[in-house]
């Protein structure tokens, strides 16, 4: 079977759900909420660097950036390992009953 038939096989469990309005409306709520967040973060990193720039009128404002970039990666890596969510493969649909 292809991913194309698992896919549309999880469609139909999705709209089989008992509660399935529910999810669409936490869907439409999360993508909501993360485009604000995006906008967000986008305004702060781009307000950042006008306000580093303002404050430490000495130095490159890349330098100052460059500087804590690699602890924000490491930082970010080492979330992403803790709260990853383990892979899940629905296999009732291939279990056939004698």
């Amino acid at each position: 079977m292809t991913s194309l038939k698992f896919w549309q096989f999880d469609i139909k469990a999705f709209f089989r759900a008992p509660q399935w309005e529910v999810a669409i409306v936490a869907k439409i709520f999360m993508a909501i909420f993360g485009a604000y967040l995006f906008l967000s973060v986008m305004a702060i990193g781009v307000g950042a660097y006008y306000v580093l720039q303002k404050e430490f009128p000495n130095e490159p404002t890349i330098d100052l950036i460059n500087k804590g970039v690699f602890f924000i990666f490491l930082i970010e890596a080492i979330l992403r390992y803790f709260f990853q969510n383990l892979p899940n493969t629905q296999v009732q649909y291939w279990i056939f009953y004698p």
